[in-house]
C-alpha cells in the first residue's frame, strides 16, 4: 500500500497535519483486515466485456524489483456498463496469450465490484507474478498474482482493492481538502495507527472503507465495530457523507 504514495509524486518526507489528533490510541491496526465481508465475490460487478489488443511496449512498476520497467505486456481493455474502460496490462513473463486472457478478466471483474467514484480515475492495470503487496495511485491498480492467493485466503480482496483504489481516485481530490483537514483535526483519533502515522498518504483510504461499510453495509459489522468507528472517527464519517460519491454497482 506503500507504493501509492510513491507512483502519485507526493514527497516522501513525511507530512504533519497541523492539529492531527493525537491524543488516544487508533482501535485498529490497518482497516482492510477489521471485516472481511463488507464486500464480497458475491456482490455485483459492471464487468462487461473483455476486447484483446495483443501486445505492446510499456512502463510498468514491478514491486520484485521496487522500480519502473519496460515491458511487452498482453494488452486487453475492460469494458464496463456503466461506461468505463480499464487497460489491463499483464506482463509478458505469463507467456500464453490464453493464460494472460484468463488473469485479466479474473481482475476485470473484481474491479468491477468498485464503485464507480473509486473507478472513475483508474485508465490502467498493472499485473505481474510475484508475491508483493498490491498498490494504487497514477491512474492505476498494480496487482501481483500470488498476493491475490493470500487476500482471498484472507477473505480482504475486495476490501484492499477498495483501499487502493481509493488512492487512485479520491486521494488526487481530497487528501488536501479543508474539510477533510478539518475532519482529521476534530476526530478524538484516528481509525488506525497505519492512517494515523501517515496522516497524509493513509488516512483517506483507511477511512473511507469503513465509512462505506458503516453507511452501507452495516449490517454485516458487529456492534462493537459500529460502536468503535462511530465513536473514533465522527467527523471524517461526516465529511464523506457530503460528498455525494457514485457508490454503484455496490449501492443503486
Amino acid at each position: 500500500m506503500k507504493f501509492a504514495r510513491i507512483i502519485l509524486g507526493l514527497s516522501l518526507t513525511p507530512l504533519c497535519t497541523p492539529g492531527l489528533a493525537d491524543n488516544k490510541k487508533p482501535p485498529y491496526n490497518g482497516t482492510i483486515f477489521i471485516n472481511g465481508d463488507i464486500v464480497t465475490e458475491k456482490d455485483e460487478s459492471v464487468f462487461e466485456r473483455l476486447e484483446a489488443k495483443g501486445t505492446d511496449k510499456r512502463r510498468m512498476f514491478d514491486r520484485r524489483v521496487n522500480k519502473f520497467i519496460e515491458n511487452e505486456p498482453f494488452l486487453f481493455d475492460a469494458y464496463y456498463s456503466d461506461g468505463l474502460k480499464i487497460e489491463i496490462q499483464v506482463n509478458s513473463e505469463f507467456e500464453s496469450s490464453d493464460k494472460a486472457a484468463a488473469i485479466a478478466e479474473e481482475y476485470a471483474k473484481e474491479y468491477g465490484r468498485l464503485p464507480k467514484c473509486l473507478r472513475v480515475n483508474v485508465r490502467t492495470s498493472w499485473i505481474h507474478p510475484g508475491k508483493q503487496l498490491f498498490g494504487g495511485g497514477n491512474e492505476n491498480l498494480l496487482v501481483h498474482v500470488e498476493q491475490t492467493a493470500e487476500y482471498r485466503t484472507q477473505g480482504i480482496l475486495e476490501e484492499t482493492l477498495i483501499h487502493e483504489a481509493t488512492h487512485t481516485s479520491l486521494d488526487p481530490i481530497y487528501t488536501r481538502h479543508p474539510d477533510w483537514v478539518k475532519a482529521q483535526q476534530s476526530d478524538p483519533t484516528a481509525i488506525s495507527t497505519y492512517a494515523k502515522d501517515h496522516p497524509n498518504r493513509e488516512d483517506l483510504a483507511e477511512t473511507f472503507l469503513l465509512w462505506f461499510a458503516i453507511r452501507h453495509r452495516r449490517d454485516r459489522l458487529t456492534a462493537e465495530q459500529i460502536e468503535t468507528i462511530e465513536k473514533s472517527i465522527p467527523a471524517r464519517l461526516a465529511f464523506f457523507d457530503g460528498q455525494q460519491l457514485n457508490l454503484s454497482p455496490l449501492v443503486k
